[in-house]
């Protein structure tokens, strides 16, 4: 019995068996689902009938329906005779490497079928086929890291002809030649291609290069090319780019190239060398973009009429656009500005904007030539030229060195507008206040000298600003120094020194080149040294021009003449009491202070009222050959010849020629007392007439009733009595 339950045992267990080798074996899954565990497949058959089934088999649990679809989409091109006998056989030998280090079917085996129906749909070349496989098995037996990273690559470059994806950035070639292949890694070499970066608002290109890309490592290094600067709406035949060797990450959305080879016709007969960078930005910049840019390596270029009689020396970089002129070494770039073959303006500058309508440098220095040594100058200004309207305007700004006065050494003058604006096609040039409202615009004497200003500028200091430079030029034996040695001889640091020097540029004492960081002594240092310590001559002349809406002066390059509008009175003298107020409250400048007015003069107590009258700066006198009338003051006294009050004399004394002595030409301070003065000497004869209506009515006509004197002399103006 024990016998027969054994045998029986025995069969069922060969029957099952042998059972279970023909059938799949049950088993459960997490939710106690019947779930079939099929045979392991190690290799795809090399027929391809065989292989179809196997691959449908192979991707049978895959649940992903695109991966489904690529598969079926691979195998319907398979059976059309979409692959030809040769590919079929390299598909294989592709899928048996791949099932052999165990690639899924999702994504691995449905990335590779969507690439090579890729190659298919996009009528590639056999040859990008063929190496396409080859460089797959490379990876597959010694990158299969870089495996799915390459697919990725090649998909986006087979369907798109893109190299690189970089969230919105794509690099983009035009050639679908190229060789494919394996060394250390995998890469695509092209022998003649564009290739370009798209990025949402931008794109940047290279035309007609070669290179190889490094696909696992996003490299590019390329040789030769073209790029323009059509971005910033430039023809290709007016700037262009040629490239040498350049090698940048296509991670990036930028790249340079040394010895780069621009072409400017315009401005330059042969190509110039230097340094190309390119780059795509976030935003649509058009023709205010700032790439691409180049460098160039040269120091120094002479770009004649980069605007009509306007020239540019120094380095040259073109960014978008723009032209940038920046300095070499310690050399500032330079414009000059032309009027009827005479230079007329130069401006210095570590860099000068120069774009199709405009040429500007936000900090430069400014001359404007007057002839015979003379100019006027700014230490640093803003410069802005516009090509619409012809205009130059070179601007102060109160702040800094900025602020510092312009200096005119021909008509001896300090002031400060804002602007000195120049129309090219003009020949005179116009101080304007930017100001909507009235402002004032000060006008000094370059001998202008106020002891309370230099007492202000010590304030708690134990020694005087002024005469320790003045003290340091003078054991320098220069009239210009570093900021280091003049911080040496005060004992202090260059950063502590910075505010008193820019204080000092702005009150025209020194010009401080913040760039160059050196000062320069003006003539006003030295003079205020030595009136306050050693008795020098100075003058009082100071006075505002208050306007709005007008010029305050206007420069006439032909005459040299300085017309000065606004100004209420310009004092003379104060020891001496004399004083001007200008008819319309204008006044002309002649060289050296000299001026030419009609209105009153003061002095003392007279007033003459004239047209055309002249003050000689040097002499410190006045010439009154049209004066029309002469009034005067005479004081009365008590008994005790204690003065009760002034009065104004009945009788006006009339065509009147004559000098004004205001002082001695050395004494111009007063500061000696010679107390003839001031003096008017009358040279020919004067009148006084009685036509007055509040005369009797008028009835003592001029022509037959007047009263002649003759040529006089009166001295000490200001103490004279009706003795």
């Amino acid at each position: 019995m024990i016998k027969k339950i054994l045998l029986i045992s025995f069969l069922s267990f060969l029957f099952f068996a042998g059972f279970s080798q023909n059938k799949p074996i049950l088993r459960t899954n997490a939710n106690d689902e019947p779930k079939v565990e099929r045979k392991i497949l190690k290799e795809f058959s090399t027929d391809t009938a065989a292989f179809v089934k196997e691959i449908k088999t192979f991707f049978t649990e895959v649940a992903v329906d695109d991966a489904k679809k690529s598969m079926f989409d691979f195998l319907d091109k398979w059976k059309t005779g979409g692959f030809s006998l040769d590919e079929q056989q390299q598909i294989i030998a592709i899928c048996n490497k791949m099932l052999k280090v165990k690639m899924r079917p999702y994504p691995d085996f449905q990335g590779y079928f969507n690439n090579i129906l890729m190659i298919k749909n996009k009528k590639l070349s056999s040859d990008i086929f063929n190496a396409y496989s080859e460089v797959l098995g490379q990876i597959i037996e010694k990158q299969k890291k870089e495996f799915r990273g390459f697919n990725e690559s090649m998909f986006s470059l087979f369907q798109d002809q893109i190299l690189a994806d970089n969230g919105g950035k794509k690099w983009r070639v035009s050639s679908n030649a190229y060789l494919l292949e394996f060394k250390k890694e995998p890469t695509i070499t092209f022998s003649a291609t564009d290739l370009q970066l798209y990025s949402r608002a931008d794109t940047m290109s290279i035309y007609t290069t070669s290179g190889i890309y490094y696909i696992n490592t996003n490299k590019w290094r390329g040789t030769g090319g073209n790029v323009y600067w059509a971005r910033v709406g430039f023809g290709r035949e007016k700037a262009s780019v040629k490239l040498k060797k350049y090698y940048f990450d296509l991670r990036t959305s930028d790249y340079s190239s040394d010895s780069a080879e621009l072409t400017y016709p315009s401005l330059f007969k042969t190509p110039v060398l230097g340094r190309f960078s390119d780059k795509v930005t976030a935003t649509f910049q058009g023709e205010k973009a700032s790439y691409p840019r180049f460098s160039s390596y040269q120091n120094v270029f002479k770009l004649n009429n980069v605007f009509q009689n306007i020239n540019y020396y120094g380095g040259f970089s073109l960014e978008g656009a723009q032209i940038i002129g920046k300095s070499a070494d310690s050399t500032r770039a330079m414009v000059t500005v032309f009027s009827n073959g005479k230079l007329t303006v130069k401006a210095l500058a570590r860099s000068f904007v120069i774009a199709k309508d405009k040429l500007v440098s936000s900090k430069a220095s400014i001359t404007i030539y007057i002839g015979d040594g003379d100019s006027i100058y700014h230490p640093q200004c803003i410069f802005n030229y516009n090509e619409k309207t012809r205009r130059l305007t070179m601007a102060r700004k109160d702040e800094g060195v900025f602020a510092s006065p312009f200096f005119n050494s021909y008509h001896q003058l300090e002031f400060s507008p804002d602007n000195i604006i120049w129309d090219l096609d003009s020949t005179k040039m116009n101080l304007k206040s930017i100001s909507n409202t009235p402002k004032d615009i000060s006008f000094e004497s370059s001998n202008f000298f106020n002891i309370d200003k230099m007492l202000q500028l010590q304030g708690i200091l134990d020694y005087n600003p002024i005469t320790k430079l003045k003290n340091f030029f003078d054991k320098n034996g220069s009239n210009t120094a570093t900021i280091d040695a003049v911080a040496g001889y005060f004992g202090n640091t260059p950063d502590n020194m910075l505010a008193l020097l820019i204080l000092l540029s702005r009150e025209g004492y020194i010009f401080y080149d913040i760039d160059g960081k050196t000062v320069t002594q003006k003539n006003k240092l030295a003079h205020y040294e030595r009136a306050a310590n050693k008795g020098e001559d100075f003058d009082v002349i100071k006075f505002i021009s208050n306007l709005s809406g007008r010029p305050n002066g206007v420069y006439d390059m032909n005459t040299k003449e300085l017309t000065v509008l606004g100004v209420s009175l310009i004092k003379l003298s104060d020891s001496q009491q004399t004083y001007i107020i200008p008819l319309n409250k204008t006044v002309k400048f002649l060289k050296n202070r000299d001026m030419v007015f009609n209105g009153m003069v003061h002095s003392g107590r007279f007033n003459f009222w004239g047209n055309g009258m002249y003050f000689d700066y040097d002499s410190f006198k006045i010439n009154l050959d049209n004066i029309d009338s002469l009034k005067f003051k005479f004081p009365e006294f008590d008994d005790k010849g204690n003065e009760i009050e002034m009065h104004d004399i009945q009788n006006t004394i009339q065509k009147i020629t004559g000098f004004l002595y205001i002082d001695k030409g050395n004494n111009k301070s007063g500061k000696k007392p010679y107390i003839e003065y001031p003096i008017f000497r009358c040279t020919k004869e004067s009148y006084v007439y009685y036509d007055k209506k509040s005369i009797y009515g008028g009835v003592y006509l001029k022509d037959s009733f007047f009263f002649r004197i003759d040529p006089f002399v009166i001295e000490n103006l200001d103490h004279f009595t009706a003795e």
